[in-house]
């Protein structure tokens, strides 16, 4: 799912998003757990340039794959 605002939320139905989302700390990249706005399942991610978007991704689906 997308989101147009700061940043996008990235919904994963085979993976819990608090797993999902230690998975990406580990590798150095912060998202926000959306459960405190009754977002179960989203991750909120701010866009940031083209280098960071590119790790992010790479990030995504490494943690994707485990």
């Amino acid at each position: 799912e997308l989101a147009e605002a700061e940043g996008i939320a990235v919904a994963d139905e085979a993976t819990r998003a608090a797993t999902l989302a230690r998975r990406l700390v580990e590798q150095g990249v912060i998202v926000r757990d959306m459960r405190a706005w009754k977002l179960a399942g989203y991750l909120r991610v701010t866009v940031g340039t083209m280098p960071e978007n590119r790790r992010f991704v790479r990030a995504l689906r490494s943690a994707l794959s485990k």
